[in-house]
C-alpha cells in the first residue's frame, strides 16, 4: 500500500500558529502530521521557518498567499516561497470586486496567469483554493470554469476545497 502523507491546513489554527508556531508545529508532528499548509508566516523569515520545518521534521507543502501580496511583490513571494521549500503557493479567495463575473475578474486572470509563469519558472506549483462563490452558474458556466479555461493549466491547478 502506498504511504500517503498527510498535512494539516493553518489556517484552522491560525491564532495558536500567531502565538507559538513551534509548538503548534510540535503538536501536529506528534499528532501524526507530515506537512502543514501555511497561511501567514506572522513576522518570521524564510530562514527561520525552514528551521522550524527541520527542527519538527514537517514539511511546507503550500502556503496560502492573498492577491494583494502576489501583486504588491510577486518576485518576493515566490522567492521565499522556494527559500522554505514550499512546493505550491494556493490564492486562497477572491472579494466581491474580483470574483467571476465582477469588473476586475479579467485583470485577476491576468495577474494569475503572470504569476503563474512566474512560480512555474522557480519550480512551484500556483493552486486555486475554491469557495462557494466559483459554484454560481454565469452565463450557463459556472465561475470557476470559467478561470480554469481562461489560464493556461500549466500554469494553474486546484485545490479543492470540499467543505
Amino acid at each position: 500500500m502506498k504511504n500517503v502523507k498527510i498535512g494539516y491546513q493553518l489556517y484552522s489554527a491560525r491564532q495558536a500558529v500567531q502565538k507559538d508556531m513551534a509548538e503548534v508545529f510540535r503538536q501536529l508532528k506528534a499528532l501524526g502530521y507530515d506537512g502543514v499548509e501555511f497561511a501567514g508566516f506572522f513576522g518570521k523569515t524564510a530562514d527561520e521557518i525552514s528551521a522550524l520545518l527541520k527542527e519538527t521534521g514537517l514539511e511546507g507543502v503550500s502556503s496560502h498567499v492573498p492577491l494583494s501580496d502576489i501583486e504588491k511583490d510577486p518576485f518576493g513571494v515566490v522567492a521565499y516561497h522556494a527559500a522554505v521549500g514550499c512546493k505550491y503557493i494556493a490564492v486562497p479567495y477572491l472579494d466581491d470586486r474580483r470574483r467571476p463575473g465582477a469588473p476586475d475578474f479579467a485583470r485577476v486572470i491576468r495577474l494569475i496567469t503572470r504569476f503563474g509563469a512566474l512560480c512555474k519558472e522557480a519550480g512551484i506549483g500556483l493552486l486555486y483554493h475554491n469557495h462557494d462563490f466559483e459554484f454560481v452558474r454565469l452565463s450557463g458556466q459556472y465561475g470557476l470554469d470559467f478561470l480554469y479555461d481562461a489560464v493556461d493549466e500549466k500554469l494553474l491547478q486546484t485545490e479543492l476545497d470540499v467543505c
